[in-house]
């Protein structure tokens, strides 16, 4: 990543803007100014203006469980479910045990980085 930071300033770049960027400490790597705005205020009131009736928010790992227990008070309080989850092999999910009831709910994935999207397509299976 530093790297990578160093390659973009050398091509005259003088300030970034990110949208939730994975590491806040990225920022750490450049000498430019870098803009990071986060997303989740703009869809949490975007889920709040449908009128979802029982909404649950789901983490897909025990590692998003802070970020996703912050958006779940914000969506009204909602409750929040807990996917356990294993990979067998880099980009493999397999999902073990969901703990709590989605069953019947308009449930809410919050993670914090989509690659194939494979935890999201297990979480939703």
């Amino acid at each position: 990543a530093k790297l990578a930071a160093k390659m973009v300033e050398a091509s005259g770049v003088d300030r970034i803007l990110t949208v939730d960027l994975h590491a806040d400490q990225i920022q750490g790597f450049f000498n430019i100014p870098i803009d990071n705005i986060y997303a989740q205020p703009v869809m949490i009131g975007d889920i709040l203006s449908k009128g979802y009736d029982d909404v649950v928010v789901v983490s897909p790992d025990v590692g998003g469980v802070v970020r996703a227990r912050a958006a779940a008070k914000r969506i009204n309080d909602a409750d929040l479910v807990i996917i356990d989850k294993r990979r067998p092999a880099p980009n493999m999910v397999k999902v073990m045990n969901v703990i709590g009831d989605v069953e019947g709910r308009t449930c809410i994935i919050i993670d914090d980085m989509v690659d194939t999207a494979g935890t999201l397509c297990q979480a939703a299976g």
